[in-house]
């Protein structure tokens, strides 16, 4: 044959090696243990030296767990924690058909065990929310009683209504965040640690606001990340309509502030002028920062 006439091969991958990795891959993500085994053994011999040949064996290793009872919890996550990176990195977006079935197998496993504050991940939810079944997820969450005192577990419940695209919902576990963990409320959304861009952008404009001086001899104190729920509802009052006035539990400042106004905006758009004045008057005595954006909000409503 003219060698003009022959095939040319991809030197990266026709290489016998990617040729070999990648059937890996493949039978690793349709869960086919001997075919991995096969083709694993085969890597073994023709390059005993691959960088990835213990990730590989540990991906094996991994398939065996999905068919087994689990027996002890603690190491089974510990040992899926473990795997993800390596499976993420060797199999890209494969990795999810490996991890999957895994996570939900350690969920049922979970499956009624109490939150513990001193392993947070040792809880369903977690394992749901790495499996993306955000409908499980929830379920997992709102199943735990005063699962609102729990940061983790208002995250979880945060971003698994995101991805349901639901709303209220998202906004409501983000808003017993801010009560009752402001600190890590600030630090997540500060951080960007969730998939809900929205709500970053939000986060950045109340921390503008609070930065703002206030007008007069009222307090210079800047509003405080418990008021965030009380901002968003005088920026977007429409959602005094999908969000209850007795959303919080508890009778702290910040919860006390989002009352206030939740009642300020409904006495408004009723037209009783006389209980829209008296909260004003309530608001401005109780949280002066708070009550120059709903004076902003006003004029401009």
């Amino acid at each position: 044959m003219p060698a003009q006439s022959a095939p040319q091969l991809d030197l990266f991958f026709d290489n016998p090696v990617v040729t070999l990795t990648n059937g890996i891959v493949r039978a690793l993500s349709s869960g086919n243990r001997d075919e991995s085994r096969r083709l694993l053994d085969r890597l073994y011999r023709e390059a005993p030296n691959h960088a990835e040949l213990p990730t590989f064996d540990r991906l094996l290793e991994a398939l065996a767990h999905g068919e087994e009872p689990i027996r002890h919890t603690r190491r089974e996550l510990a040992f899926l924690l473990q795997i993800s990176p390596g499976a993420k990195r060797l199999m890209g977006s494969q990795a999810r058909d490996l991890l999957k079935p895994l996570w939900r197998h350690l969920a049922e496993a979970l499956r009624g065990l109490a939150f513990q504050t001193e392993e947070p991940d040792l809880h369903a939810s977690f394992c749901l929310s790495q499996a993306q079944d955000w409908e499980g997820a929830t379920r997992a969450v709102t199943d735990q009683p005063q699962w609102q005192m729990h940061a983790p577990l208002c995250l979880r419940l945060a971003h698994s209504n995101f991805h349901l695209r639901r709303r209220p919902e998202a906004l409501t576990a983000w808003f017993h965040l801010c009560w009752n963990s402001p600190r890590e409320a600030a630090d997540a959304l500060d951080g960007k640690r969730h998939p809900d861009i929205g709500m970053g952008t939000l986060w950045q404009r109340f921390i503008e606001d609070s930065d703002e001086s206030i007008d007069g001899a009222e307090s210079h104190e800047a509003l405080g990340t418990a008021d965030f729920p009380a901002w968003l509802l005088l920026h977007e009052p429409g959602l005094s309509q999908q969000l209850a006035e007795d959303l919080p539990m508890g009778r702290t400042p910040g919860e006390e502030s989002y009352r206030c106004v939740h009642r300020w905006i409904n006495a408004r758009r009723s037209g009783r002028t006389r209980e829209e004045m008296s909260l004003r008057r309530t608001l401005q005595s109780t949280n002066p920062a708070l009550f120059a954006c709903l004076k902003r909000a006003a004029a401009t409503g």
